[in-house]
């Protein structure tokens, strides 16, 4: 795609997706609003003019973070090393962000990015739940976490989520990212050699039902003598 540099995870094989983050206000930009308000409606009311001058740094602050704010596209290559482990190993999953060199005025590269690993049930985060990393204009940035998968199964660990805030924390960005990235977890040799418990045990001498098949007494099983059966 023009705009962007080379995909330095396409050795990987990761799938490239394209995140536009979406801007939402804060609550401390509600508060800081709030007060610009009550400082003019006091200065106007009282005829103060120290109360109007309180509203400018306010105002000020939401004025300055509006213009360092806009919507920029992400691009964002996910892969893991290890798409088939046993119960308890660990996977690594690698992702690399990086911001088209196009926007004239790159404002989310020049700020770190919150990217947060959505994880099923059954798999652990090893290490932080959320890192930060700094994206600069037209060049990748990696990031690596470690996941742990305690139980058998199939898993998706394709699914982030990724948050910008401009330096005043007043405006927020966020987009979401859920590529196809799939891990199958198997049992260890040692529990499938295991006999399995019985839900319920019988009334007859033991619990476990034995390894070896002994002489039965079903009816399908009569047959006629044959030299060498036991009298």
């Amino acid at each position: 795609m023009p705009g962007f540099g080379p995909d330095p995870t396409s050795r990987l094989g990761g799938k490239r997706t394209n995140v536009r983050l979406i801007g939402s206000v804060s609550s401390r930009l509600l508060a800081y609003a709030s007060l610009a308000g009550l400082a003019l409606l006091g200065g106007l009311a009282f005829g103060r003019l120290e109360l109007t001058v309180l509203a400018v740094p306010f105002l000020l602050a939401i004025v300055v973070g509006a213009l360092l704010t806009s919507e920029h596209d992400v691009r964002v290559s996910m892969a893991v090393d290890r798409t088939r482990l046993l119960e308890g190993e660990q996977a690594i999953v690698d992702l690399t962000l990086w911001t088209p060199q196009r926007d004239p005025a790159p404002r989310v590269g020049s700020e770190s990015i919150e990217v947060t690993l959505d994880l099923p049930p059954g798999v652990a985060l090893v290490g932080r739940p959320i890192q930060r990393v700094r994206v600069p204009a037209g060049e990748p940035a990696a990031l690596r976490f470690t996941v742990r998968c305690a139980r058998w199964g199939l898993y998706d660990v394709g699914r982030i989520r990724l948050r910008w805030r401009d330096p005043l924390w007043l405006y927020t960005q966020e987009g979401s990212v859920d590529q196809p990235l799939t891990i199958r977890v198997y049992p260890r040799p040692e529990v499938l050699r295991a006999i399995v418990r019985p839900a319920e045990t019988q009334v007859y001498a033991g619990n476990q039902v034995a390894r070896t098949r002994g002489d039965g007494i079903e009816f399908a099983e009569i047959r006629e003598f044959v030299s060498g059966d036991r009298v």
